[in-house]
């Protein structure tokens, strides 16, 4: 045998011992356990069990460009079962108590038994009063499977002022999160949801075979409890203060009363102020229980409370499309400032006839005037000679027929026609004569109030088109800033070819609606200042020509015409839009523009107008945020 052989066999000798060794002492620790420890253990492991008990995060708060709170989050008592070793005599007493029937305990248990873990605590009834709290109290020594817990629910210090633009909060469906947690529904809350909820968190904790919290000393479990991390707060462009004017502005006490519809505010930079969709309601009946009576009673309301307005309901423009179609006019060289149009009464076109709102002959008029009064038969001439085509391609430029893409969910982007879209919806060539309805914003043309504010706004800052925002900023809860947001420009209209004297000479228009002798809204006034905008009538249905000019007020609720006003302040350099949608309210000039005024007031009021505000649009260059 070699040396080298010899070398190798003592190595193989060594191994072997080693390896009976390690042998040896795990047949030593496993006879030890199974043998000597194997009762023991087998008693621990049929009494005794881990039980991770989630916990919940606290939701951020949603606070406004003030940083003053508008939705936060209360503390309440309520009141759960533990999975197992519910008795029927625990049922039927905390049944009692809280006044739900042993029946309906059981199908709360039942369903819930089949999404939640096997130790998981079951609520049953929240938000108890102080009465339940201390029997309840007493009964948990007596039977340890109902437990008392405090939990947080969410409360909106605005109550019904701009519920559907917060949104609801609901109890998780999903399984992979807590069955308690709340996650947002609708409005801010669905959108910011990944914000707002923060970061779960859960207790290790030995229990026994009751799912009873135990005081054994045996386990030897290394498992690590976890805080859970509180929500990130969003700050919003909302101003509270603004916000109360403009919601209590629907509830006038003058001729009309109450109304109901849109109001949405903006600065000129693209962050909304105020947002109000009216009837509403008021977001903490939810913070309980979606109650089935309450939500069947909402969902049927003739007023549509659960419906966001402002960026839900599309409405036709009315006479607030004018303009439009007037910018189309300059722009395509159809008319110029100076040009004058016959308006009698009425236009016969083919064999119908297209009114003017009243029977006055205004005579030859020129576009200034045509705005001022808002003659229908001036933009009759100016519909047939541009077309459909040519008044859609604008209409969509300044942002109508189109999604904002505003951060909130289930906007609706309207409809704005053409050619194309009317053979292929419905299979008929577009007609000559419907390029006049068309002209003063009736016919298909439906938009949002929001999309209507776009495109005041545009005019308002000599073409430039804004993305609204909601959203200033996020911050942690130590006041920290996370994360800014800029307002975003998403075109320069001059850049694309149009003329900046073609919107001054809208604008000078839209004055006269507020300012000259026979504007359609001249007695509507602003302290220390003046402001511009449009006034709009859209009839809900048709009329024949010798109800055409039915006094609006004496028709039934449901046939009244709506009510638009959209306009910016000061006139000659503006710094807010604001746009008015007042249903049934007969004339935009009283049903909407008082409110659109108010809140101009309390906005100029607060934060007055620095000069040459709007230097930053003129030298706008490029695509970036202001």
């Amino acid at each position: 045998m070699s040396a080298n052989t010899k070398h190798w066999t003592s190595r193989y000798k060594d191994f072997f011992i080693y390896l009976k060794i390690g042998l040896l002492l795990l047949t030593a620790r496993l006879f030890y356990l199974q043998i000597i420890k194997g009762v023991d253990f087998k008693s621990f492991s049929d009494s005794n069990y881990i039980k991770i008990q989630n916990i919940a995060p606290t939701r951020g708060l949603i606070l406004d460009r003030n940083n003053k709170l508008l939705v936060k989050n209360l503390s309440t008592y309520q009141v759960t079962l533990r999975p197992s070793n519910n008795s029927l005599e625990s049922l039927k007493k905390l049944g009692l108590v809280i006044g739900i029937s042993t029946k309906e305990i059981k199908k709360i248990i039942v369903s819930y038994k089949k999404n939640i873990s096997r130790y998981q605590d079951i609520p049953i009834k929240s938000h108890l009063n102080l009465t339940e709290i201390n029997i309840i109290q007493n009964l948990a020594l007596s039977y340890p499977n109902i437990v008392l817990s405090q939990h947080t629910y969410r409360y909106s210090l605005m109550k019904d002022n701009a519920s559907q633009l917060f949104g609801l909060v609901r109890k998780n469906s999903n399984k992979k999160k807590l069955s308690n947690d709340h996650v947002g529904e609708s409005g801010l809350e669905k959108i910011w949801d990944s914000v707002l909820f923060g970061k779960n968190g859960y207790n290790i904790l030995e229990v026994d075979s009751k799912g009873r919290e135990s005081d054994s000393k045996f386990s030897s479990f290394k498992l690590k409890s976890e805080a859970a991390t509180p929500g990130n707060n969003i700050v919003l462009t909302l101003d509270k203060e603004i916000q109360d004017v403009a919601f209590k502005s629907f509830n006038r006490k003058d001729s009309i009363g109450p109304r109901t519809g849109a109001l949405i505010a903006m600065k000129t930079n693209g962050e909304i102020i105020a947002w109000v969709s009216s009837p509403s309601y008021n977001n903490n009946l939810f913070s309980k229980k979606i109650e089935f009576d309450l939500w069947n009673k909402l969902s049927k309301h003739p007023g549509k409370p659960l419906i966001n307005k402002v960026l839900q309901n599309y409405y036709s423009p009315g006479s607030t499309f004018k303009p439009i179609v007037a910018l189309a006019a300059l722009e395509k060289e159809v008319i110029t400032e100076d040009s004058l149009l016959n308006t009698p009464s009425y236009l016969k076109y083919g064999n119908r006839f297209f009114h003017n709102h009243s029977k006055i002959n205004h005579g030859n008029i020129n576009l200034e005037t045509a705005l001022e009064i808002s003659n229908n038969v001036f933009f009759y001439q100016l519909g047939i000679d541009l077309g459909i085509d040519i008044m859609s391609y604008y209409a969509k430029k300044l942002g109508l027929g189109l999604k904002t893409n505003i951060a909130l969910p289930y906007e609706k982007k309207g409809l704005i026609p053409d050619k194309k879209w009317k053979k292929k919806y419905t299979n008929k060539k577009w007609q000559k004569g419907e390029n006049l309805v068309h002209a003063i914003g009736q016919g298909y043309t439906l938009a949002t109030p929001l999309q209507m504010l776009i495109s005041y706004n545009t005019i308002a800052t000599n073409g430039i088109v804004v993305k609204p925002l909601l959203v200033k900023s996020i911050i942690n809860n130590e006041g920290k800033i996370l994360k800014k947001f800029k307002t975003e420009i998403k075109n320069n209209l001059l850049e694309e070819g149009f003329k900046k004297k073609n919107f001054e000479i809208i604008k000078k228009g839209l004055f006269k609606v507020t300012n000259g002798k026979r504007g359609t809204a001249h007695w509507w006034k602003l302290k220390n200042y003046k402001f511009s905008g449009k006034t709009g009538t859209v009839q809900i249905r048709s009329f024949s020509k010798k109800n055409i000019y039915t006094n609006c007020p004496k028709l039934p609720l449901k046939d009244r015409h709506h009510g638009w006003f959209i306009g910016f302040a000061p006139a000659d350099n503006p710094v807010i839009t604001v746009a008015v949608l007042t249903e049934h309210s007969c004339h935009g000039s009283t049903g909407s523009t008082p409110l659109a005024r108010d809140v101009m007031q309390a906005y100029l009021n607060k934060y007055p107008p620095e000069k040459n505000n709007l230097k930053i649009f003129d030298s706008y260059k490029n695509k970036k945020g202001l």
